[in-house]
């Protein structure tokens, strides 16, 4: 609306507009609109209108100032020449979708490389527009966030179009040991719209993650105490197991055999120890001890080797299953042997010394050991007294 507010008529002139302005306008610059405006008299005014479209105009969104400038043309002199007039308008975002994973699940969380588990992905639409047709993309082991057509998914879903605050569930099954992964905790990441298919409002909420586990039992030491003695010498078998993965384990079984010649398997028979072994988280041990007697095991004299197996009975599958097991080395002597060898020791020592003897007053010294003997068995016939030796 262009009114004269002076006291004479003004002549015909020219009204200017801005769409869009973010320093003062000037006269004669270049308008996005300007009116003919009709001559004026004292206190009249005129309407004029304009439609347009924000877009054809490089405006984006959000608040902007229009400019409207009277006498643009400079045509009239007036007793004030500031006749720009600003006013604020809105352009209101268009309607856009923005899709995020809401949900991230492995069930079970935690297991064996050989586990069936069951990945669960919730995509939903939290923006104000519809989504048509996308894909969502899973890595089941990430170190670092993924990024949109990043290769090397270990699944890509097609992700139906979404309304305004729908959402869609993606399940998918899969076993840790077909893509070589490690006992440990891993980090799996879902990111939706993988393949860039929508504008959205937000393009840095399209991720999440989630932990999940493969655990692995070892025998981390095996000993027997004392390691060498007698067929009755009591022995203590201390053995340690541990989980070198992530997750806890279930409950499990870990057995003991005394004397190996070849590797134990699984639920084999014959151990002569079988221990109930809790579960365990990572890095935690489970330390359990024996005591025997070789003999009462019919243990014979010689070096045996003793081993255990982690997980006998089966009851986790694991990271691993080829470093379950662990031996040490033992042995068995005979106290006989051990009284022969004591025996002869000592003889050697007492009599070697004998060798260094001289006679007394010098001579042959095979004359002085005669007489010696006789002297010998002289005195012990005497204290006999019936001749015996």
């Amino acid at each position: 609306v262009v009114k004269n507010v002076g006291g004479q008529r003004a002549a015909e002139t020219r009204t200017a507009f801005w769409v869009k302005r973010t320093s003062a306008a000037k006269p004669l610059e270049k308008a996005d609109r300007v009116w003919p405006t009709n001559a004026l008299d004292a206190g009249e005014s005129q309407t004029l209108t304009w439609s347009f479209k924000p877009a054809d105009y490089s405006v984006g969104e959000g608040w902007q100032t229009a400019v409207a400038m009277a006498d643009w043309s400079q045509l009239v002199a007036e007793c004030s020449e500031s006749n720009s007039t600003p006013c604020s308008w809105y352009v209101t975002p268009a309607a856009k979708p923005d899709l995020v994973v809401a949900q991230l699940t492995l069930t079970p969380a935690e297991g064996g490389s050989e586990t069936l588990r069951t990945v669960t992905c919730k995509v939903k639409n939290i923006g104000s527009g519809t989504t048509g047709e996308t894909r969502t993309a899973l890595w089941i082991k990430r170190t670092t966030a993924p990024v949109p057509k990043e290769a090397g998914a270990n699944r890509v879903w097609v992700t139906p179009a979404l309304a305004s605050g729908a959402e869609t569930t993606l399940t998918w099954t899969c076993k840790p040991g077909d893509y070589n992964l490690g006992a440990d905790w891993h980090t799996a990441v879902a990111l939706a719209d993988w393949a860039e298919q929508v504008a959205e409002e937000n393009e840095t909420n399209n991720r999440a993650g989630a932990s999940w586990a493969i655990y692995d039992l070892i025998v981390d030491s095996l000993t027997i105490s004392p390691q060498q003695g007698a067929d009755t010498t009591t022995r203590t078998v201390t053995c340690v197991v541990k989980n070198i993965g992530g997750g806890k384990t279930p409950e499990t079984r870990t057995a003991l055999w005394l004397k190996r010649t070849s590797a134990p398997q699984p639920l084999e028979t014959g151990a002569n120890r079988v221990w109930v072994t809790p579960g365990l988280v990572r890095m935690q041990t489970a330390t359990f001890t024996w005591t025997f007697t070789p003999k009462d095991y019919g243990l014979a004299v010689g070096t045996h080797t003793a081993v255990a197996l982690a997980d006998w009975a089966k009851q986790a599958a694991e990271g691993s299953e080829t470093n379950n097991a662990k031996g040490c080395s033992w042995s068995v002597t005979t106290g006989r042997a051990d009284a022969q060898s004591a025996t002869e020791t000592a003889s050697s020592a007492f009599v070697s010394p004998l060798w260094l003897l001289s006679p007394p007053g010098g001579g042959p010294l095979d004359a002085w050991l005669q007489s010696l003997a006789s002297s010998v068995r002289a005195v012990l016939e005497e204290g006999a007294g019936d001749g015996s030796e």
